[in-house]
């Protein structure tokens, strides 16, 4: 177990000068070198741990010492985890954080800056997914719009396409209109000489 593989980032740690031992005095004997690797890591040195071991009780002595060192690493390497997180990663990932520091902290691991960089990761994530869907309804409403301005352009198309036709008709009509006000007034030239004439007619012949 080498400090590079388990260190986690100091922003998301506090220093506790108070404490003479990155571990704190556990009710067990450290026979294990590995004890000494876990102390000179920057998690214990920033934020010294003393776990809740009682929960070993049932089992035997010869025990205690491995689960506690299983527990001390298990916060470790979880610590270095959480550090790698990003707001890439899956919920269901960043769910089980949580799950494994709710069972450390039940432990009497100290696990509340860890706690706080996931629940700030999953509210960046919610916030995302917030402004995602937003921008799907923009999205959807954008189209919507864009769909109603060609199917206007149509409509628009073949309302001025209608009026060329009522134009068109329009100047058919008007030319069959000024035919016809033309013959009348032929007709009625043609009448008023006619009648001139008849009139003529009707005086030379005699009565």
């Amino acid at each position: 177990l080498s400090a590079e593989t388990v260190a986690v980032h100091e922003s998301i740690m506090h220093t506790s000068g108070s404490e003479s031992s990155a571990i704190q005095q556990l009710p067990i004997v450290k026979t294990s070198p590995l004890w000494a690797q876990l102390e000179a890591l920057e998690i214990f040195r920033t934020t010294p741990q003393r776990p809740n071991l009682h929960q070993f009780q049932q089992h035997v002595p010869e025990l205690h010492e491995g689960l506690a060192l299983g527990l001390m690493i298990s916060f470790a390497d979880l610590a270095e985890s959480i550090n790698r997180l990003g707001v890439q990663d899956d919920d269901e990932l960043l769910e089980r954080k949580m799950e494994c520091l709710a069972y450390l902290e039940a432990s009497g691991f100290d696990v509340g800056d860890l706690r706080s960089r996931v629940e700030a990761l999953i509210h960046m994530k919610n916030s995302r997914a917030e402004l995602r869907e937003a921008l799907r309804k923009l999205e959807e409403e954008i189209a919507r719009e864009e769909a109603d301005v060609l199917e206007l352009g149509t409509l628009l198309r073949a309302l001025a396409m209608a009026v060329r036709h009522l134009e068109l008709h329009a100047y058919l009509v008007r030319g069959v209109i000024r035919s016809a006000v033309a013959r009348r007034m032929n007709n009625a030239m043609e009448i008023s000489r006619l009648k001139a004439e008849a009139n003529n007619l009707s005086t030379a012949v005699p009565r």
